[in-house]
């Protein structure tokens, strides 16, 4: 009898770990396609690659950037919710890419707040777009995006968008 429960426990264990298995790899898959793709020289411009309805509050969010040559960047973020919200957020992370350690280095970021605590304003939509300058240029940089949004009743909702990498050059496009 002992042996038969010692048997069955072990069969549990095989058969939970054998379980896991595909949820890691599937999430090694995610990981990977989230990356940024390098493009070619001569595209000046991108934006985030899902564009879709997000969730209860955020209808929508936009990211891109821009190439405006002589290492000035251009920058266009919004965020639009179904409804009225008492605060929209959005943060724009500035991303270069570095040869050396193959990976992505941010090197700036910029916040923006939007606030309508009374409801009055009808606050569902904003959008901003500024350019950065004297940036080293023959280098890729791309965008990251947090969107937020809090309701007025207490619940707040957030989504992620990323550019792929433009190349800035030092001269017009």
């Amino acid at each position: 009898m002992v042996k038969d429960g010692k048997k069955l426990i072990i069969g549990l264990i095989i058969g939970c770990f054998l379980f896991s298995i595909p949820t890691y790899a599937a999430n090694k898959i995610e990981n990977k396609d989230v990356e940024s793709v390098l493009l070619p020289q001569g595209v000046f411009y991108t934006m985030d690659r899902d564009a879709v309805a997000r969730g209860r509050y955020i209808a929508s969010s936009g990211l891109s950037i821009t190439n405006k040559g002589y290492g000035v960047l251009g920058v266009y973020i919004d965020t639009l919710a179904h409804e009225s919200v008492r605060k929209i957020k959005m943060t724009v992370y500035l991303d270069v890419w570095d040869e050396e350690k193959e990976a992505w280095v941010q090197v700036d970021s910029r916040s923006m707040t939007y606030e309508d605590p009374e409801g009055e304003d009808d606050l569902h939509a904003v959008s901003e777009s500024f350019t950065v300058e004297n940036l080293e240029t023959e280098k890729y940089y791309r965008l990251r995006g947090l969107h937020a949004v809090w309701s007025f009743d207490g619940f707040m909702e957030s989504h992620a968008t990323m550019t792929d990498g433009v190349l800035l050059t030092s001269g017009p496009t």
